[in-house]
């Protein structure tokens, strides 16, 4: 297909070539005609851009920061279907992998993950084991209080 072509049938221009999607089945393919053949450019387009890096302006300064605008500009759309999904989902599962998505995209940590449960019965033992010496060392203490000094006169 030449350019002549490509100019009668506008419709073809956003129809992928099978061959970049089998290559780049997760990027975009360029938007730009090549020079010598006319047809579209078998790369792949920069991040938000709609060019390739190699051959049709994608390493420009000018052309990275609005493809990265482009970007930034679909942050509040995504959080705020996100955060519809959230509150609307029937299941509890969905609820939550929406909620990760907010917090994992807003830079807040998980919280980690529960002890191993030997880890935890063991710590659990030390600490009653320390608790039991101490009572048995000092029995009379707790009911007492800390020791008390009397003024001096």
């Amino acid at each position: 297909m030449n350019a002549s072509n490509r100019r009668d049938r506008p419709w073809d221009a956003d129809i992928p070539d099978p061959a970049f999607a089998a290559r780049y089945p997760h990027a975009r393919q360029c938007d730009a005609p090549s020079r010598q053949t006319g047809q579209r450019c078998r790369l792949p387009a920069i991040p938000g851009g709609t060019v390739c890096a190699r051959f049709h302006g994608g390493q420009l300064p000018n052309v990275r920061k609005a493809a990265q605008l482009r970007l930034l500009q679909l942050i509040d759309p995504a959080i705020t279907v996100l955060a519809r999904e959230m509150a609307t989902a029937e299941r509890s599962a969905d609820r939550q992998r929406a909620a990760n998505s907010i917090l994992d995209r807003a830079g807040i940590p998980r919280a980690p993950s529960a002890p191993d449960a030997e880890v935890a019965r063991a710590a659990l033992v030390e600490r009653l084991l320390a608790m039991r010496a101490s009572h048995t060392a000092k029995p009379h203490e707790e009911l007492e209080g800390p020791a008390r000094r009397t003024p001096e006169v």
